[in-house]
């Protein structure tokens, strides 16, 4: 039952149409996410040889892929 409330909310969230404030877009959200051995170690050799942070890489993955 939690999880079906916490699907609402989620989705209520998303579809809200209205201003957006500038701190509100720049502002970030801590999420742990669980990836892969390997894709950890793609994540920081990138971050070596680019000098891209991790975070910075794996927001425009995300914004890339699903925005």
């Amino acid at each position: 039952m939690a999880k079906a409330k916490l699907t609402a909310a989620v989705a209520g969230w998303v579809q809200k149409k209205g201003p957006r404030e500038k701190a509100q877009a720049a502002a970030k959200m801590k999420h742990t996410v669980y990836i892969s051995r390997k894709a950890s170690k793609l994540l920081w050799k990138r971050r070596v040889d680019m000098g891209v942070p991790v975070s910075r890489t794996i927001d425009d993955l995300i914004l890339k892929n699903l925005g």
